[in-house]
């Protein structure tokens, strides 16, 4: 039916970073759109954070529709990423929501005419207790 699979962040220890997830949508299945990707990634989260992590991170595909996925799951975008043909990185910028996200994509995309510029989207996963014991710590007391 379809998979779904990650690793550790490299870049964030709390962090788990999700490499792929994917339905089998060929129409003789009738898989499409009943909300099976949506099942495997809360089932992603639960493993993640049952093994301790904090936050699910994921580059997403250059399309509207993965991103429009991601964004129906909670997920918030954090980061823009310029890639050229051989994957290397032009440049990573911060977002702050996906509207501004949009208009910084096309200015990236002027700038360096990249193969893709991808969004990189972000989720807590840690339990309503420890979110809203983080809203009310003061920097310092974090």
């Amino acid at each position: 039916v379809g998979i779904c699979y990650g690793c550790p962040s490299k870049r964030d220890d709390g962090a788990v970073h999700l490499q792929g997830i994917a339905v089998n949508l060929a129409d003789t299945k009738g898989y499409a759109r009943i909300g099976i990707g949506s099942k495997m990634l809360r089932a992603f989260e639960a493993a993640a954070k049952q093994r301790g992590f904090t936050r699910v991170g994921v580059g997403s595909a250059d399309d509207p529709k993965v991103e429009a996925f991601y964004l129906k799951n909670s997920f918030r975008p954090s980061e823009l990423v310029a890639k050229g043909a051989t994957n290397e990185e032009f440049e990573r910028v911060h977002v702050d929501d996906y509207e501004m996200g949009n208009l910084r994509r096309e200015e990236l995309r002027l700038k360096y005419n990249p193969r893709e510029v991808i969004f990189i989207f972000e989720k807590s996963i840690d339990d309503g207790v420890h979110a809203a014991r983080r809203c009310t710590l003061g920097e310092h007391e974090r």
